[in-house]
């Protein structure tokens, strides 16, 4: 898995998740991953601001170019 991030405006980012595993990695098998993301969105924001801030979050899918909702 491979997670890119990028910032785009005060207070706003772009979070860009591949699934880069294929059937080579895998043994044969076609293998999918769930990410959980209020925990990665929730480590992101601790990471940065630390722990006992107040704050609220919204989270759109967007298509591949991120111009877009899903």
């Amino acid at each position: 898995m491979k997670l890119e991030l990028f910032i785009v405006a005060k207070n706003q980012i772009i979070m860009r998740i591949e699934n880069i595993a294929d059937i080579y990695n895998s043994g044969g098998e076609i293998r999918f991953q769930k990410v959980n993301l209020i925990k990665v969105i929730i480590g992101i924001w601790s990471l940065v601001n630390g722990q006992g801030c107040e704050y609220s979050f919204t989270a759109d899918e967007m298509s591949l170019t991120g111009n877009q909702k899903f």
